[in-house]
Parts: C-alpha cells; structure tokens; sequence
C-alpha cells in the first residue's frame, strides 16, 4: 500500500498538531499539580487556625448564656421585692387633727361678718 503525497502531508499535519496537544496538555497537567501542591499547603496550614476558630466559637457560646442567664437571673429579682418589715406608727390623738388658735400677738384683724342664709339648707 502506497501513500499519495497529500496523504502524507496531512498525515504528518495530523501528527504536529497532535504533537502540540499533547505537549500544551503536559505542561497544563503539570502546573495544575503544582497548584494543588501549593493548595494542599495552604490547607495543612489552615487546620490549626480551624481548631483555634472552634475554640473561640464555644467560648462565645458560653459567655453568651453566661450573659443571658445574668439577665435572666437580674429579671427575676427585680420581680420581686424585698419584704420590710412593717413598723409601728405613733398614735395621735383627736386633738393632732384640729388645727390650732394662733396666738394673740399674730391676730392683726377681727372681721364680723353676719350670716343671714344657712349655708346648707338656705333658710333663714
């Protein structure tokens, strides 16, 4: 079997640009594994920073119902109040009630004034 001359030219086109592919490919496949290298690094760095976010997380937990049951608990006292004991008031006498005269010195002036109509019922 013999080849024409325009088989072969396309075969050999066929085969440089298979050639490039191939070549263009391996470099791609070898900078990608350099990038997950680098990824993998970066990740084995980060495990200690997620431990220490995990720590930091429950220790905002905690001091957050810390702080609730605080409010809770000062809610609840001031609910209620403290019982005093009731103490005994002085007693007064009828007399403490009434007010009493003033004495002669503060009297400057003595008005008369006459009442014709009963105040209450209006009869004379």
């Amino acid at each position: 079997m013999k080849l024409t001359q325009q088989e072969i030219n396309k075969r050999m086109i066929e085969w440089r640009n298979l050639k490039k592919m191939y070549t263009n490919a391996d470099q791609k496949r070898n900078s990608l594994k350099e990038e997950v290298k680098a990824l993998k690094q970066q990740i084995a760095g980060l495990s200690p920073l997620q431990d220490e976010v995990e720590k930091l997380k429950l220790r905002i937990e905690e001091l957050e119902r810390e702080k609730f049951r605080t409010n809770r608990d000062s809610r609840k006292k001031s609910k209620v109040l403290p019982r005093y004991k009731k103490t005994k008031k002085a007693g007064r006498s009828n007399e403490s009630y009434r007010r009493p005269l003033p004495k002669p010195e503060a009297i400057t002036d003595e008005v008369v004034i006459n009442v014709e109509n009963c105040p209450k019922c209006g009869a004379k």
